[in-house]
């Protein structure tokens, strides 16, 4: 089995040992950097809804789990017509943020450019959704010091 294969299928897996394993077997002996492994990790697990027929940043979780013992949840809602993604990490005990960002899309890019027709539009829509999102993921993990965060606190426990 090819290096690459093998990385990905631990970074894919569901079982957070594999998520350790990947860490320890290519971070830590510098064959990754833990960026790089944890922007993989999180573009393996996020989940965008399956059969949405609403906006894509109605409140929904879109990851919830533990990475390396750093309880993690990123997550949208809206206000009205304003579009929120956030990102909350929390201490090990779960009960209180250590870290809470929200963001919303920077203003050329919060307004979806339609024809005024849903039959045309509805699948434009919802691929321009989904760019918005994963555009705001990016942001809200490097513009905001999140990243930073994340790998400060997996550096200090491991």
């Amino acid at each position: 089995m090819s290096t690459r294969s093998s990385y990905d299928s631990l970074i894919q897996s569901s079982a957070s040992s594999d998520w350790e394993r990947a860490y320890f077997y290519y971070v830590a002996r510098g064959e990754k950097s833990i960026d790089e492994w944890i922007i993989d990790f999180l573009a393996a697990h996020i989940q965008l809804p399956e059969n949405r027929k609403f906006s894509l940043f109605s409140s929904h979780t879109f990851f919830n789990e533990a990475i390396m013992s750093l309880p993690m949840q990123i997550y949208s809602r809206h206000e009205g017509r304003k579009r929120i993604l956030g990102l909350q990490i929390a201490d090990s005990s779960q009960i209180q943020a250590r870290f809470a960002i929200e963001i919303e899309p920077q203003p050329q890019n919060a307004r979806f450019h339609s024809t005024g027709n849903p039959l045309v539009d509805e699948e434009n829509y919802r691929l321009w959704e989904e760019l918005l999102f994963f555009q705001m993921c990016r942001r809200l993990l490097y513009d905001t010091g999140a990243l930073d965060f994340i790998v400060h606190e997996i550096r200090q426990h491991y």
